[in-house]
C-alpha cells in the first residue's frame, strides 16, 4: 500500500512497478547502512569483543568519505553568500545522514540544530533543543546574525501546536514547525534546502536557494512563501527517481495519523 502510494505519485512515469520497487529497496538498504554505521562507530571500544568486531566490519563497509563527492560539495558551499546568515533546511527523510555529513564537513564554520544532545555536542557548534527551545532559538538567531550557516529540520514532531504551521504534501494536510520561518524573518538571512542524491555509486549535494524576507514584508506573507518552498522541496524528494527515494520517519506513513 505504501509503495503504491509513492509509485502513483512519481514524477518519472516511464518505469515499471517491479523495477521501481527494486530500486527503492536498494535505496532503503543503502540509507540504513550509512545510518547504522554512525552509532556503530561508538561500539568499536565495547568490552564485548564480538560487538567490537561487528562494529568494525560495519564501519569498514560504510566509510562515507569513499562514497561522497566532497570536492564538488566544497566548491558549492564556497560559492554561497553567507554574509547575511544562511538558514539551511532539510527533512527527516532521504539520505539524511549523507546530507548532514556534507553540511557538517564541508560548510565553513557550520552550526546545526539537533533535538537531543549527542557525544561531542557540548564542545561543537551543535545547537541542542532538548533542554530549552527558547535558548536554542536565541543561539540560532545569534549565529545567523553573525553570518553563520545553520542547518535545521523543521519537520520534527517535537514542536507544539502553538508553533505549528499547516501545509500540504502529496495531497495530504500536515504541519511543521514555523520556527525556521520565524528565525529567517527575524534575522533577515538567506535560506536554502540541502539534500543528498546518488549518481551511480557516489553521493552529491543538492542545494536549492529559498526565499528571503522582502523589504517591508509582514511576517505572515514571508511565512507563507517559506512554507510553500519547504513543502515543494519535500514533495520533490518524495516523488524523485527510485534510487533516491527514502521515505523515513513520519513520511513513510502516508496512510497514518503520523503524517498528519
Amino acid at each position: 500500500q505504501t509503495a503504491e502510494f509513492f509509485f502513483n505519485r512519481r514524477r518519472h512515469s516511464d518505469i515499471e512497478f517491479s523495477h521501481w520497487l527494486r530500486e527503492v529497496k536498494t535505496a532503503q538498504t543503502v540509507h540504513q547502512l550509512f545510518s547504522d554505521a554512525m552509532p556503530a562507530a561508538r561500539l568499536q571500544n565495547d568490552p564485548n569483543p564480538t560487538i567490537r568486531t561487528m562494529a568494525a566490519k560495519l564501519c569498514r563497509l560504510a566509510r562515507i568519505h569513499e562514497y561522497v563527492d566532497m570536492a564538488e560539495t566544497k566548491r558549492l558551499f564556497e560559492r554561497l553568500d553567507r554574509s547575511r546568515g544562511l538558514l539551511v533546511s532539510t527533512f527527516h527523510s532521504g539520505f539524511l545522514s549523507i546530507s548532514t555529513y556534507f553540511f557538517v564537513m564541508a560548510m565553513p564554520d557550520p552550526y546545526w540544530v539537533t533535538r537531543v544532545a549527542r557525544a561531542g555536542d557540548a564542545s561543537s557548534n551543535a545547537i541542542v533543543v532538548q533542554d530549552s527551545e527558547r535558548a536554542a532559538a536565541f543561539r540560532t538567531l545569534k549565529a545567523l546574525t553573525a553570518g553563520k550557516a545553520v542547518l535545521m529540520a523543521p519537520d520534527g514532531r517535537h514542536h507544539g501546536e502553538s508553533s505549528a504551521v499547516a501545509m500540504e504534501v502529496l495531497g495530504i494536510r500536515t504541519t511543521v514547525s514555523q520556527g525556521a520561518a520565524v528565525l529567517a524573518y527575524e534575522s533577515n538571512c538567506d535560506t536554502g534546502w540541502i539534500g543528498a542524491v546518488r549518481r551511480g555509486n557516489v553521493f552529491v549535494p543538492e542545494y536549492i536557494a529559498g526565499p528571503r524576507r522582502l523589504a517591508g514584508e509582514p511576517y505572515p506573507a514571508f511565512r507563507d512563501r517559506w512554507v510553500a518552498f519547504y513543502a515543494e522541496r519535500i514533495e520533490h524528494s518524495l516523488t524523485c527517481e527510485p534510487e533516491n527515494l527514502v521515505p523515513t520517519s513520519r513520511w513513510s506513513w502516508p496512510h497514518s495519523s503520523l503524517w498528519r
